[in-house]
């Protein structure tokens, strides 16, 4: 019994689960710093909404690309149907319609003059208005 607690395969297996043991630390440690980096980052994409005079905020599960959004604010993707291209007489909307888009074009159109207009065409869930001082 001392014999085979002494041989070098009992204490190899004790070396490999110490090595997985340390592997799997490293790993949630570098887990750990990849999460506390992308959190720093943010605000650095994040737009400084405060600069602005106002913000119209648009119903999120509305927007096309709410999935896309920064801040965890986005809702979670719809679900794929069993029968993806069964339409059921409606026509698809067809690449690069944009409701947003189409939205700030029409307040550009009605009320350029008086404000500009800006939004994130990947995924933003607010207008953002900055009034012209004439």
């Amino acid at each position: 019994m001392l014999l085979d607690a002494l041989s070098p395969a009992a204490g190899g297996d004790e070396a490999e689960a110490a090595a997985a043991e340390a592997a799997a630390a490293d790993a949630a440690t570098a887990e750990e710093a990849d999460a506390a980096m992308a959190a720093a980052m943010l605000p650095a994409f994040l737009p400084a909404l405060q600069e602005f005079d106002a913000l119209l905020e648009l119903e999120p599960r509305r927007l096309p690309r709410r999935a896309m959004q920064l801040g965890g604010k986005a809702a979670a993707p719809p679900k794929a149907k069993a029968f993806a291209n069964l339409q059921h007489g409606r026509i698809a909307a067809g690449v690069g319609d944009d409701a947003v888009a189409a939205l700030v074009a029409r307040l550009e159109a009605r009320h350029g003059s008086l404000a500009l207009f800006f939004f994130d065409e990947l995924g933003g869930g607010q207008i953002a208005i900055k009034v012209r001082v004439a």
